[in-house]
């Protein structure tokens, strides 16, 4: 299990984004600031309803409740995938239900997720590699393990230091291949992947429906 963990039951990735153009035309936005990774359709800026997937958008009023806050390192359109990460490379969350929240168009890239135990323990507890010390929860006068759940041996080794060790809370569907601490979400909807792959930009037909796509030369701005 690499040294990155995180709950899939429910995440809401929310990612913002800065307009760097004018209000009509759907000009390329900036992720965050200048520096920040560029997007264009389907992904937009909330309210530009002709410019993207609805489900595909930031939400730069903080309308929809925030589980974790994550940074955007890059974003594949090809592949249509946007790959994540945490500032404090930490994202082991416990799971939480959030009444009436729509389903994400994200889906986690991951083929391979585990059952992962958290346990509290007020000494130290040899890992090497495992169990996982998760660096962004305890405090001074208490560390946090993470163990999968089927691994006979990292239980085992946690075992040994039981007397001062605590179980916490379980963590289900928990992605356990990870490379850099960072995480990879895809969307499906639009598929623009033969555009992108053409060279070509993507966008809606222009039949009011919005559920069909169309491939266009790319010109500085996107209509």
């Amino acid at each position: 299990m690499q040294k990155l963990i995180i709950s899939s039951f429910c995440i809401l990735l929310l990612v913002f984004f800065k307009l760097v153009g004018a209000s009509h035309a759907c000009l390329k936005s900036k992720c965050g600031d200048d520096q920040g990774v560029a997007i264009h359709f389907p992904l937009r800026i909330s309210r530009k309803h002709h410019c993207g997937n609805p489900g595909l958008e930031c939400n730069v009023r903080y309308e929809q409740p925030i589980l974790v806050k994550l940074f955007v390192k890059h974003i594949d359109y090809k592949r249509q995938e946007i790959q994540v990460y945490h500032p404090s490379n930490c994202l082991l969350l416990k799971p939480v239900e959030i009444p009436n929240m729509p389903p994400s168009p994200f889906n986690l890239s991951v083929d391979d997720k585990s059952n992962v135990t958290l346990f509290s323990c007020t000494t130290s507890v040899a890992s090497d590699p495992y169990p996982y010390q998760v660096p962004c929860l305890g405090d001074p006068g208490r560390r946090i393990y993470a163990v999968d759940s089927r691994s006979t041996y990292q239980l085992e080794d946690l075992f040994q230091n039981v007397q001062s060790c605590s179980k916490m809370y379980d963590v289900l569907s928990v992605p356990i291949t990870y490379e850099d601490y960072v995480l990879q979400f895809k969307w499906s909807k639009p598929n623009c992947t033969e555009c992108e792959a053409e060279g070509k930009r993507c966008r809606w037909k222009n039949n009011g429906t919005n559920s069909e796509i169309e491939c266009l030369r790319k010109p500085n701005l996107i209509d």
